[in-house]
């Protein structure tokens, strides 16, 4: 018989997994939901395509993995495209790497932990449900957004229901990831991680009408280099096995 959710509230284990996941998975909303609304949705996209290289470095860092000659390429031409994006862009792209280095971390808690997708995302919810709520009230305190404090309030309806909305939109993918990881081939889950960064790529660049500099374009250059040859690497791996 499987854990329960409870088996995992009493467990000191799961706390010491699950916890610090809960919060780095907050804090990697946070700053993607922060990049959005300062229109820097570009760098978001930048984060993600780093998110699976940076994944590969903390698994040599972690649990002791060995690196491929062409996979330690791939992380050189990442974090070569990294600096030269910070010298002649002007701005040190602590939106990316924060973006990067946080889900990374986060999927090191979830390899340590190995429960129950649903079970540890719920567990996870519910450590950051509260202090949530206490940021909340803080904001709506220091803001005096008497809107936010009616909420019967047109405006506090409508953001209500985005952020309930926002919420599934989030937990969904999750969960769905979770569940793929264990049917689909790995190959292709780590083609299809660059959908979602390349989609935020063109809405930034072709719906918000963010700036796309000749830095950004470098950058992207070098990085998806490094997909590419991991990419490239994981198929050839891939069709040997079958073969």
């Amino acid at each position: 018989m499987g854990l329960s959710l409870k088996d995992l509230v009493i467990s000191l284990r799961a706390w010491k997994i699950l916890l610090p996941s809960s919060f780095l998975i907050a804090i990697n909303w946070s700053i993607y939901i922060f990049a959005v609304n300062i229109d820097r949705v570009i760098e978001t996209a930048i984060g993600y395509y780093l998110n699976p290289l940076v994944t590969i470095l903390f698994g040599v860092i972690f649990f002791k993995e060995k690196l491929t000659k062409v996979q330690m390429l791939a992380v050189a031409l990442c974090f070569a495209g990294l600096l030269y994006f910070t010298v002649n862009y002007g701005s040190f792209p602590w939106i990316s790497l924060g973006l990067a280095l946080s889900f990374a971390a986060y999927g090191v808690f979830k390899k340590k932990g190995g429960y129950h997708p649903v079970l540890a995302l719920t567990f996870e919810n519910l450590i950051t449900f509260i202090p949530a709520i206490i940021v909340l009230l803080i904001v709506a305190r220091v803001t005096d957004d008497h809107a936010f404090a009616n909420a019967s309030h047109p405006h506090m309806l409508r953001t209500t229901l985005l952020l309930v909305l926002g919420g599934l939109v989030t937990a969904i993918p999750l969960l769905l990831f979770a569940w793929a990881a264990n049917v689909v081939p790995l190959s292709w889950i780590g083609f299809l991680q660059y959908v979602s960064p390349t989609i935020a790529l063109l809405l930034g660049v072709f719906l918000f009408d963010e700036p796309f500099t000749y830095a950004h374009i470098v950058c992207l250059i070098l990085i998806w280099t490094g997909i590419a040859l991991v990419t490239g690497e994981m198929f050839m791996k891939t069709r040997k096995t079958n073969n």
